[in-house]
């Protein structure tokens, strides 16, 4: 059994040696995703949607496709950015929500992740080198296939009471984003704006070897406080800078009105 900080240096151990391009491209297209959908989100929501959907399809092709992972990636970031294309309200939302479920879910159930059996953890040799593209893909995926089967396996033994809150807040959310959707739409953008930020920053200085994920461990609450704020204040700067739709049709019947009384 493990720490959660042993986790933590054990997979930053192994990103050290990754390839530069499975880190350093995914870090900058989900920073630069994240800031364009942190600050324009309500202007930009399709856009926004397509790519973050694409992002999370691509995530999840390569979770479930062991035998090929470039062809899950591909296909589940094709049928994720059509999805978002179409229902881009909905797609937003409904991440947004989810983000603060889980990171609500992860809270709960932090004091169980000491239960990985960390002796599991694959180790790609012993020695410094950095791995090939194809190596470090290797090595990804079996970190990613054990990440899975062990939290799979802790989560079994979680007392699936504290599902509650985090469902039922995402829920709420999903029902009030309908009732009041400029708002909840503008903070889901930010949301997983701030989301994308956190972790193309994580990438990143992953590369450069600064050991990201103890760091922010070591000053959860702190990070946690950052998130908020971050998420909170992309909200407020959608919501002063971006125009309605409602705003953008009121002027040109207005206008009509004014030609039509000087006539």
């Amino acid at each position: 059994m493990a720490s959660v900080p042993e986790i933590l240096l054990r997979f930053e151990q192994s990103a050290y040696r990754f390839d530069p391009s499975i880190l350093v491209w995914p870090g900058l297209i989900m920073a630069a995703a994240g800031l364009l959908l942190w600050l324009a989100g309500l202007k930009m929501a399709k856009v926004c949607a397509v790519i973050v959907g694409a992002v999370a399809g691509a995530a999840i092709g390569y979770a479930f496709a062991p035998t090929a992972r470039l062809a899950g990636m591909f296909f589940g970031a094709t049928v994720a950015a059509v999805g978002a294309f179409i229902f881009e309200k909905l797609i937003i939302i409904f991440l947004g929500s989810l983000i603060i479920g889980v990171l609500v879910f992860a809270v709960l159930i932090s004091g169980h992740l000491d239960k990985m059996d960390m002796s599991a953890f694959p180790v790609a040799g012993h020695d410094t080198d950095k791995l090939g593209q194809s190596q470090s893909f290797t090595l990804l995926g079996e970190i990613v296939n054990f990440l899975w089967s062990d939290m799979s396996r802790i989560f079994d033994g979680v007392n699936k009471i504290l599902l509650v809150p985090p469902v039922v807040l995402v829920i709420l959310l999903w029902i009030v984003g309908f009732i009041i959707s400029r708002f909840v739409s503008a903070l889901a953008c930010s949301t997983v704006g701030a989301t994308l930020i956190f972790a193309g920053m994580i990438f990143l200085l992953l590369y450069k070897g600064s050991g990201p994920l103890s760091y922010i461990y070591q000053r959860s609450w702190f990070f946690l406080l950052v998130f908020a704020a971050m998420a909170i204040g992309g909200t407020i700067i959608q919501l002063m800078l971006c125009d309605s739709g409602h705003h953008a049709k009121v002027e040109p019947v207005a206008m009509t009105e004014k030609k039509q009384e000087k006539r």
